[in-house]
């Protein structure tokens, strides 16, 4: 491993927005766009929503006295059970499509690194070279995420069960419960993020699965803690002025603006530079630890969707009088 020079943390924020200047808007393309933005849909894709409230539905009857007392436990268990049947279709669906969601933003997170470091659109060609990294990916953050559901589940039944029993032990150990959630939930979340800006971009500048580069990742952290700690706190804080900036946009424009990027693939075209931005951040501090960590071209110029006029062979004269094809 190449030992790096001082590492700068604000600095290549600077750079990766002359590179996405260069991408983007140099010159600018809608199909360059359209397909980036799609492709930054997939890859940067998150979690929205939850379910409404289902807690009617377990209600208890109230008791009905008098010769309807077998008609209604009849038609109570029917209830039930459909609406049992219903639930277990629903989280059956939900699963899938949150494996269907984990296997696309895998897949897409080397093809839209593919499009930042080289300025192609294509998408197949990614696709396929990246193909078993993607699926390396894909298994691993769902083994992580399972592993992570697991670990935090017993928290949150400590503060269930400890909520539903009155007193003052019990409302000590609710307490404990979510304080126990805090540490988790940022364990969780700096695991994301390492995957996403620094796992990912190893494992495809040096063709490792997953564990291969986590180790990587691993090795260089414990080399270099502060920069790595900077970097992410400095991106948080990058993060909520982004996020400050949008939101007063989105009121000044009377929630107009955050309805547009609350679409789905409209919100990440519109949104383009800031994600392309971000992950040019990420890509411009990797590079900084020595080569077998760079992805990046020396020059930050897009390929053409075109080949320009200069690459075209100049026409033919005109044959004149007299003048035959062979001379």
């Amino acid at each position: 491993m190449t030992t790096p020079g001082p590492i700068e943390v604000i600095e290549p924020l600077g750079r990766a927005w002359q590179r996405t200047r260069a991408l983007l808007f140099a010159p600018f393309a809608f199909e360059r766009w359209a397909i980036f933005g799609f492709s930054a849909w997939l890859a940067l894709w998150t979690g929205m929503g939850s379910g409404g409230n289902l807690g009617w539905m377990f209600s208890p009857p109230s008791s009905v006295p008098g010769p309807l007392s077998a008609q209604r436990d009849e038609i109570t268990s029917w209830f039930f059970g459909i609406a049992l049947a219903v639930i277990v279709v629903l989280a059956l669906l939900a699963v899938g499509w949150v494996l269907l969601r984990t296997w696309l933003r895998s897949r897409f997170d080397f093809v839209f690194l593919h499009h930042l470091t080289t300025g192609e659109t294509l998408i197949a060609k990614p696709w396929a070279e990246f193909g078993a990294r993607g699926h390396s990916l894909f298994v691993w953050r769902v083994l992580l995420g399972l592993g992570f559901l697991c670990v935090t589940l017993l928290p949150i039944a400590l503060a269930i069960s400890a909520g539903l029993r009155p007193g003052v032990m019990s409302i000590g150990a609710m307490v404990v419960g979510l304080i126990l959630l805090v540490p988790l939930a940022i364990a969780g979340v700096l695991v994301m993020f390492a995957i996403d800006h620094f796992v990912v971009p190893i494992m495809a500048r040096q063709n490792l699965a997953f564990p291969p580069a986590l180790a990587c990742l691993r090795d260089l952290v414990a080399a270099h803690p502060g920069p790595f700690l900077l970097y992410a706190l400095f991106y948080l804080v990058l993060a909520f002025a982004v996020g400050m900036v949008i939101l007063a946009v989105g009121f000044a424009t009377c929630c107009v603006g955050l309805l547009i990027v609350s679409l789905p693939y409209v919100g990440a075209v519109v949104l383009l530079p800031v994600g392309v931005c971000a992950r040019y951040y990420g890509l411009e501090f990797l590079r900084q630890f020595g080569p077998e960590f760079d992805l990046l071209t020396p020059a930050p110029l897009p390929a053409p969707l075109t080949p320009p006029e200069s690459e075209y062979p100049p026409p033919s004269p005109p044959l004149g009088p007299g003048r035959r094809e062979t001379d």
